[in-house]
């Protein structure tokens, strides 16, 4: 079963001729009001099973606990060069009343790298008991690098007059087999 590095889960279904060995996550979508998460699974033809099969295959969860806590996460320092250009573009964007500096979502997926306009199913969004307070969860698999298996990417956002700003931002790391850490952990992969 996959490793939802956000919440704890309880699992509701699985579809039964998937295999579920050596395979990797191909979509998450998270439904906020019923609080499941549907997993679709995708087997390399690399990594298949004896015999040469593979089966895709999906899962059901349902979030049975709140999002994991700040201490499991790597934060952020928007100082760092690969950081820096995310926040020149905020400032302005900032300044110039973007329209995507007042969507936490668009905000949270500019961080993770994902370009303007470009829509991602892979959001979970947190909405605290205080109202001014939000966090969102970006996670994505990471298909084309030879380190990192998938990214989790954790903004806290904080509402000020009519504007919601990051209070903070932190990331965590799943790696490629023999390259790190197979689970979430707030440090990167070699």
């Amino acid at each position: 079963m996959p490793i939802v590095g956000v919440a704890q889960t309880e699992q509701i279904y699985f579809y039964p001729v998937g295999l579920y060995i050596n395979y990797d996550i191909a979509r998450i979508y998270y439904f906020p009001k019923s609080k499941y998460i549907l997993i679709f699974t995708h087997q390399n033809w690399m990594r298949s099973a004896s015999g040469g099969d593979t089966m895709h295959g999906f899962l059901l969860l349902k979030l049975t606990s709140p999002f994991t806590g700040r201490g499991k996460y790597k934060a952020f320092d928007f100082n760092e060069p690969w950081l820096s250009k995310f926040n020149e573009e905020y400032k302005k964007g900032i300044d110039e009343h973007a329209n995507w500096t007042e969507n936490p979502k668009e905000v949270t997926l500019r961080i993770a790298g994902v370009p303007v306009g470009v829509k991602s199913d892979n959001l979970a969004v947190f909405d605290t008991k205080h109202q001014k307070r939000t966090v969102i969860v970006s996670i994505d698999p990471i298909r084309e690098d030879d380190s990192v298996a998938a990214e989790e990417i954790r903004v806290d956002f904080v509402k000020k007059e009519e504007r919601w700003e990051i209070e903070w931002a932190g990331g965590r790391w799943r790696c490629q087999a023999g390259r790190g850490q197979l689970d979430w952990v707030p440090k990167l992969c070699r």
